[in-house]
């Protein structure tokens, strides 16, 4: 097991009244890493070395809101030593009864 250091930075504000951005970055070996106090286990043989994630939440009413999100990873595969990139797209409905 190595010592290092892993980075995680977020900022996020209300661009309109019914919308907000946020963005993050994630610097280092994602390797054996836990985070949000062990909510998410990051244990592949590819991991994530750079990360970086843009989030927008369109509120449409009092009950629902709209949200996208999209994720670059940059990810290296151990055994190989093959770099690659890796984009992610996702969008969904929350709502509140």
């Amino acid at each position: 097991m190595s010592n290092r250091i892993v980075f995680s930075q977020s900022i996020g504000t209300l661009v309109f009244k019914k919308l907000w951005l946020r963005g993050s970055v994630t610097l280092g070996n994602l390797k054996n890493f836990a985070d949000n106090n062990g909510l998410y286990i990051y244990n592949s043989i590819d991991p994530t070395t750079f990360r970086t994630a843009y989030c927008a939440f369109w509120t449409q009413s009092k009950h629902i809101i709209v949200f996208g999100n999209y994720t670059f990873d940059k990810k290296n595969i151990i055994d190989k030593k093959i770099n690659y990139i890796q984009h992610s797209c996702s969008t969904g409905i929350i709502w509140k009864i």
